[in-house]
């Protein structure tokens, strides 16, 4: 997630739609989950940040990071609804016990590297 939504902040919608697409597509081959449901969710997450690439400061670390949270929620929402329209079983308690988690832990790596990439290039 955080490679998608960095790329797409810095490559536009149109990139950020093809490494949401490549990097789902390579999740999904992986993943046991529905084939095509982590390539849906970020390629739609991947066009979506990419055409907010002329509105946003790409020195801002703190938005950056933010989006990335706010990303991941939205990427699991996408597969908790895909899974549903599936008939696959979910769990009711998904949104506390394992989206926000996930979520908070994937802003918190973003952090950590989004900082390090940051300090480099001020190098």
């Amino acid at each position: 997630m955080i490679l998608v939504v960095v790329l797409s902040l810095r490559c536009g919608y149109n990139l950020g739609g093809v490494y949401g697409l490549v990097v789902g597509l390579l999740m999904d081959l992986v993943g046991g989950e529905v084939l095509g449901a982590n390539a849906l969710a970020k390629t739609m997450i991947g066009t979506g940040l990419g055409s907010l690439k002329s509105f946003v400061f790409q020195e801002n670390i703190i938005l950056k990071i933010s989006l990335v949270f706010g990303a991941s929620v939205v990427h699991d929402l996408l597969i908790y609804l895909v899974q549903i329209i599936m008939n696959q079983k979910v769990a009711a308690n998904s949104l506390h016990m394992i989206i926000l988690p996930a979520a908070l832990y994937n802003m918190a790596i973003a952090a950590l590297f989004i900082s390090f990439f940051h300090w480099l290039r001020k190098r």
